[in-house]
């Protein structure tokens, strides 16, 4: 028992991949995501128990070890189709908006050629957290290289100063921004394994650390979103409505029967992709 107890995360996925026909039924129940439950598993007919905190420990600190148990679905079809359909997906919207990106590209040279303001590298890295792990989300570059650089000496993220469009190049106002399409580079970091289709929004470091000390953990036990149900929703949401949303994607994860979280994870990339051909942009 000790010996299931200890098994980690990643041995399970591991073990998934090659056992998958064998599995009769995968299913997690979860009694209360305040609090730390034995979760239980079904895995060809045998049960198998641990400890798990979905959201926070308030009456018992959980231990890391504890704590990244529990990963995306809880389960071991979902991350293999997960995985699966974020490379197919991000390859096939990356061929469709190959026309945009090739128009893109040297409409942000013109740009920098007549407006010296402008001038700069076309992409911009930025420090994020996907699943507990540091990587460099990659973007247009939609802020003047001032701006870039005052940012990063008062070590903040760019969401900041994407709100004064005083801060924008000619091209991120009036082409990136308005159709989203700053947000394309992202698609390497999906077939890079970085981050996922659906997720809750990568966060700076920064931001998730304080999120850390609140409580919050789920940003160390899923991975970060290109899109998601709280980059969907109109206007800018306030980081308590962010958070609520992201935990109902989580809770979904764990609750939901794998194929009908796919086909939820499907919905929503839809809705992404819709709102990008209407110019809506996405909020988050």
């Amino acid at each position: 028992m000790n010996a299931v107890i200890e098994m980690p995360a990643a041995w399970i996925e591991l073990w998934a991949v090659f056992l998958l026909p064998f599995f009769e039924k995968t299913r997690y129940s979860l009694f209360d995501s305040s609090f730390c439950y034995p979760a239980k598993a079904h895995i060809g007919g045998m049960e198998t128990f641990w400890w798990t905190d979905v959201v926070r420990c308030p009456q018992r600190k959980c231990s890391v070890a504890e704590q990244l148990m529990m990963t995306e679905a809880d389960g071991f079809l979902y991350p293999f189709l997960k995985s699966l359909t974020d490379k197919v997906v991000s390859f096939f919207v990356l061929v469709l908006f190959s026309p945009v990106i090739m128009a893109i590209v040297p409409a942000m040279a013109v740009s920098m050629l007549l407006i010296p303001r402008d001038r700069g590298p076309l992409f911009y890295r930025e420090r994020r957290i996907s699943r507990g792990q540091e990587f460099h989300v990659l973007k247009f570059r939609v802020l003047r290289q001032e701006v870039v650089a005052r940012m990063q000496r008062e070590g903040k993220h760019a969401r900041i100063y994407e709100n004064d469009i005083s801060n924008l190049t000619w091209a991120g106002r009036y082409l990136l921004k308005k159709w989203y399409f700053d947000e394309l580079p992202q698609l390497f970091n999906i077939l890079k394994g970085d981050m996922s289709l659906v997720g809750p929004r990568p966060w700076p470091v920064h931001m998730v650390n304080a999120q850390i000390e609140r409580g919050l953990v789920y940003r160390k036990l899923i991975h970060a979103g290109w899109t998601g149900p709280a980059q969907l929703q109109k206007g800018r949401p306030t980081r308590e409505k962010s958070e609520k949303l992201d935990l109902e994607y989580l809770t979904r994860c764990r609750t939901l029967p794998i194929w009908q979280l796919w086909l939820y994870d499907i919905r929503l990339l839809c809705q992404t992709l819709k709102v990008m051909l209407q110019g809506q942009g996405l909020k988050y």
